[in-house]
């Protein structure tokens, strides 16, 4: 899964795990996966420039804060969002159980 896949599955879950689990998704990351995401071009560059940020930087700070998130979520016995996913050198791996579970519940929620 390349990083533009896994930023708009991500932005798409983010709701249903905060109304699920009620977990505060990680706002950094959110905001960066919807600057990434943008399609507006405008959009993005003038977020980037609020950000000071290009794009290769901003794909760094993406990387860190998800593996910032897998470490937190991996010191946590108790949450259920643990090892959800790993970061591989040619992306996003998903774990299977994980990504049952949350294609189930994005097609029970869905609007």
């Amino acid at each position: 899964m390349n990083l533009l896949v896994f930023a708009q599955w991500r932005l798409r879950v983010a709701d249903l795990e905060q109304e699920i689990f009620h977990d505060s998704p990680n706002v950094n990351l959110l905001i960066l996966l919807y600057v990434f995401v943008s399609d507006n071009m405008m959009d993005r560059k003038s977020l980037l420039k609020h950000f000071n940020l290009d794009r290769i930087t901003m794909r760094w700070h993406i990387n860190s804060l998800i593996e910032d998130e897998l470490i937190a979520a991996n010191e946590s016995a108790t949450d259920r969002r643990q090892k959800e996913y790993s970061v591989t050198p040619r992306g996003i791996r998903l774990l299977k159980d994980y990504r049952n579970e949350v294609i189930k519940r994005t097609f029970l929620y869905a609007e």
